[in-house]
C-alpha cells in the first residue's frame, strides 16, 4: 500500500489485476490494470509518479498520473539479479529505488538466500547485499527502510537463530543493517 500527497490510498491486488486507488474512504476505483504482473510493492516517487515492483515478472515500474506505464528495469533471473519483487520499495534523497528479492543471489539457501538491491537513476541494477543464509539471515521479503544517513535497514524471513523450529528449521529471521 502507498498513500499519494492527497492523502489517497492505492492498494495493489498481488495477483493479476491491477492497482486500486481509495479517497476519503469511498468504493475503491480501477487506477491502473494489469493481466500479467503480479504487483506486491508500491512507493511514490518526488514527482507523484507510482513506482510499483512484480513479483510474476520480476519488472520494476512507473506509473504516472495519467496511469501510463513505463519499465524501468526487468531482472535477468541470473545471479541476485533474480525475480520476484515481494516487498516494499523505498526511495533515497536522490530518487534512486530500493528493495529485496527473497530468492537468487547466494545459493547456500537452494534457490538462493535473496538480495537487498539498488536501481539508480539511469536504471542500472546495483546489487547490494547477497545474503548467505545461516547466522546472517536469509529470504529478505518485506522491503527496506532508509534512515537520514543512508543506512538500510530489513528483515529476513530465514536465517539467524536456527533453533527456533519453524517451517523446515530454516531459522527465526534476523534484523539487518546495511551501512551507507
Amino acid at each position: 500500500m502507498a498513500f499519494d500527497v492527497e492523502g489517497r490510498l492505492y492498494i495493489a491486488t498481488g495477483g493479476p489485476g491491477g492497482i486500486y486507488r481509495i479517497a476519503n474512504g469511498q468504493k475503491p476505483e480501477l487506477f491502473f490494470k494489469s493481466d500479467e504482473q503480479h504487483i506486491r510493492a508500491l512507493a511514490f516517487d518526488g514527482a507523484g509518479n507510482l513506482l510499483a515492483g512484480s513479483d510474476g515478472t520480476g519488472l520494476v515500474y512507473k506509473i504516472d498520473k495519467t496511469g501510463k506505464e513505463t519499465i524501468l528495469y526487468s531482472f535477468t533471473g541470473n545471479g541476485a539479479d533474480f525475480p520476484p519483487v515481494y516487498a516494499a520499495l523505498a526511495l533515497d534523497e536522490k530518487g534512486n529505488i530500493y528493495g529485496t528479492t527473497p530468492t537468487g543471489g547466494s545459493e547456500n539457501c537452494g534457490f538462493g538466500c535473496g538480495a537487498v538491491w539498488m536501481l539508480d537513476l539511469a536504471g542500472k541494477n546495483n546489487i547490494l547485499h547477497e545474503f548467505s543464509g545461516g547466522a546472517e539471515g536469509a529470504t529478505p521479503g518485506a522491503g527496506v527502510t532508509l534512515d537520514s544517513v543512508g543506512n538500510i535497514y530489513g528483515t529476513t524471513g530465514a536465517g539467524g537463530d536456527l533453533s527456533c523450529g519453524n517451517f523446515n528449521n530454516a531459522g527465526c529471521g534476523t534484523v539487518f543493517k546495511l551501512t551507507r
